[in-house]
């Protein structure tokens, strides 16, 4: 799991995953996307080691052209950009490598209190989340830090302690997310045993207010409901993919994409389980598993709930387009009184209250 030393029983298995993905990346190039992103799931699983051999150490670029090893060679739009992530520690040894090609490199800090992680069963300190942070800044134009917040019995004056800590480090990026509960997931089963209590709605509100105001306060404002930066440049450009509704492709166990083919958009999943997703990358070029064919209501509804997210809105005749039928302009006008939205020039935006609401409000104005 990216630690210096491993068994080596466990090396001929990762340099299959890592010959699966490589496979699978360079079959991703040639569909010429603006963005690659691998899967935080595989970078665990991988240590992100074909990421450095995809962009760092075996790559050479010449303009915009990419040569990965000697017998795969692309053409790259300048739009291109490399990004890369891990989990704290997972990529260390190889920064400088991606750091030649790479401008953006996320840490999955988590937290910065070691019972906190303990909690989320991470597997690094708070020490090490800090180390991990100052060696990337000192690599990449970019580095971006997310955490978890919202925690089981987590307090306000805590939250904003750490939060003060985490600001201490510099990074000009910060993506905070609040503990989602799952049923059939770990913590829900805990939940179910009575073993732990999620923290009650209005208590993440409460915490949720507070870290806008405070990251607010701090230069970082919020141009995504769990994104802030110091400046645009700092923005995620791969996320804002997302966000607008473009087309994406997801490598490894567990990966979710949106691609539109032949004039139809579809979502597909990747296998989640490594062994499936190996022996199907070997035998038929591809670990994709499922794939669903998406029609235009549920294009238009993912395309307006990730539309609200980011600060900029959507424009409400995009979503109008896809679905064949207005939105309906009471219930806009409604939400509008109530401070939840704004609509400036056919462009629906959240406002600071209403990205309390994002989803209700997604899920009432959804055609």
């Amino acid at each position: 799991q990216g630690r210096e030393s491993e068994s080596p029983a466990l090396q001929p298995r990762r340099n299959a995953k890592s010959r699966s993905l490589r496979r699978e990346q360079i079959a991703i190039l040639r569909c010429n996307m603006r963005q690659q992103h691998a899967g935080r799931h595989f970078r665990r699983l991988l240590a992100v080691r074909v990421r450095a051999d995809l962009v760092g150490r075996e790559h050479e670029a010449q303009g915009n052209e990419l040569a990965v090893g000697p017998e795969h060679r692309f053409e790259l739009p300048e739009a291109r950009r490399f990004g890369c992530g891990a989990l704290v520690d997972h990529l260390q040894g190889r920064l400088h490598e991606l750091g030649t090609v790479g401008r953006r490199h996320l840490v999955g800090v988590q937290s910065l209190r070691d019972s906190a992680l303990a909690f989320l069963g991470r597997d690094h300190d708070a020490d090490g989340a800090r180390a991990s942070v100052a060696r990337a800044l000192r690599v990449f134009p970019s580095v971006s830090v997310d955490l978890i917040y919202a925690r089981p019995d987590q307090q306000a004056d805590d939250w904003q302690s750490e939060l003060e800590d985490v600001l201490a480090l510099g990074m000009p990026h910060l993506s905070l997310y609040e503990l989602t509960i799952k049923e059939g997931t770990a913590f829900g089963l805990a939940v179910g045993r009575g073993q732990i209590q999620p923290m009650p709605d209005d208590d993440q509100a409460d915490m949720f207010e507070l870290t806008q105001d405070i990251l607010e306060k701090a230069g970082l404002p919020a141009y995504e409901v769990s994104n802030h930066a110091i400046s645009p440049e700092h923005q995620s450009v791969h996320n804002m993919i997302y966000w607008q509704g473009g087309d994406w492709i997801g490598a490894g166990p567990g990966a979710h994409g949106r691609v539109t083919v032949g004039g139809h958009r579809y979502a597909y999943e990747a296998h989640r389980r490594p062994e499936v997703y190996m022996a199907n990358v070997q035998t038929l070029g591809s670990g994709w598993g499922e794939a669903e064919r998406l029609d235009h209501n549920a294009i238009a509804q993912e395309l307006l709930a990730m539309g609200l997210r980011p600060a900029t809105g959507i424009d409400i005749a995009r979503v109008e387009a896809v679905a064949g039928q207005p939105v309906s302009r009471e219930k806009i006008d409604v939400f509008v009184d109530q401070g939840w939205l704004t609509f400036d020039q056919g462009v629906l935006s959240l406002t600071p209250s209403g990205r309390l609401l994002a989803d209700a409000l997604t899920a009432q104005l959804a055609p």
